[in-house]
């Protein structure tokens, strides 16, 4: 028992001695038990780190890497906590954006740890859980869950992959933001000590005894990782839309004996989306070329429809399956807002 009076003489000595203590049977320093204690209540601690020679200190690449990675895999979570996605990119509920703002970060002593205080029950009002739901656990369980399955696919013996696995894995918390960050993080030479993603849960909001608490991203997973990443962006739904424009460029790919990339700035109008302004690079080998010609010397309208994917803030055209040439002078469209890059 420890007094709880800080009047007492003692009282400062026997608080080191139960910290020295407790630390001893965690196998933890004394300041980290410390913070753990102080705000045991209120946070999850989430640890993000690697090994360095001397503690605390780091590399400028490595330490910013290691910052932006646990910015981008706590990001990855908050959005996953609310609806897991293949991909969110910059399209990021609002919430999880919130969130975010009442995370705080330090560096603490042991090789180099990135810490992130995370509330367990932050002052962001999240519509889509029910009502009593810890926000923020939900939150760090999703990134331990996330980055154990991601990790465990990368490892696949062999290092195939099956085809379907990262699609399986994304209920999980696994998109290809959190596969991108910790690719980014992940050691590049065999030999290469691991890094380490770790969490110190609440007390006041218990955990299954059970439940795994720090994983670990080993070498040899890397571009495995970023393969995985691609197959995730790539898994995002088209959606039907059409352009209508001109043609303003038009150039050759292969030194110029390749097919024919027509530049056509126009409407893009896509389904459950506002119309807006875009310029678009076109390569459609099974179109007929001189629609684009056309249009392109005469300043005539083309239409095109296709289906689009959104990355970012970009629409990417993934096909284009009928163009038709309008016999009209185009509306200048381009007068109040600049034309939005696309691809």
């Amino acid at each position: 028992m420890l007094p709880l009076d800080e009047r007492l003489k003692d009282y400062a000595s026997s608080l080191a001695d139960v910290l020295r203590r407790l630390a001893e049977f965690e196998g933890r320093d004394s300041l980290t038990v410390s913070r753990a204690l102080t705000a045991a209540s209120a946070f999850d601690r989430v640890d993000v780190w690697s090994e360095s020679n001397e503690p605390g200190s780091a590399p400028l690449p490595d330490a910013s890497t290691l910052f932006s990675a646990a910015r981008r895999l706590m990001l990855a979570s908050a959005c996953a906590a609310l609806k897991p996605s293949a991909f969110f990119s910059s399209e990021h509920p609002i919430d999880a954006e919130r969130y975010l703002d009442t995370v705080s970060a330090r560096v603490v002593p042991g090789s180099f740890v990135v810490q992130l205080d995370c509330p367990v029950d932050p002052p962001v009002k999240v519509p889509e859980l029910e009502l009593g739901h810890h926000y923020g656990r939900r939150v760090t369980e999703t990134l331990l869950d996330g980055v154990e399955t991601a990790v465990t696919v990368a490892q696949a013996p062999g290092m195939q992959v099956r085809p379907d696995a990262w699609r399986e894995a994304i209920p999980h918390g696994v998109s290809a933001d959190l596969v991108d960050a910790l690719a980014s993080i992940a050691p590049r030479l065999d030999g290469s000590p691991p890094k380490q993603i770790a969490v110190d849960f609440a007390r006041t909001v218990p955990v299954d005894g059970s439940r795994r608490k720090s994983v670990e991203v080993p070498p040899g997973i890397h571009r495995t990782l970023q393969d995985g990443a691609e197959q995730l962006r790539n898994m995002v739904i088209p959606i039907r839309a059409s352009l209508v424009g001109q043609a303003k460029g038009l150039e050759r790919s292969g030194s110029g004996n390749g097919r024919l990339i027509a530049k056509v700035q126009g409407t893009l109008a896509i389904e459950g989306d506002r119309p807006r302004h875009v310029s678009v690079r076109i390569a459609a080998p099974n179109l007929d070329e001189s629609l684009f010609i056309e249009s392109y010397r005469d300043r005539s309208s083309l239409v095109l429809t296709g289906s689009v994917v959104r990355r970012g803030k970009r629409y990417v055209m993934l096909s284009v399956t009928s163009a038709e040439l309008i016999q009209r002078p185009t509306l200048e469209l381009f007068d109040d807002e600049p034309p939005m890059p696309a691809d």
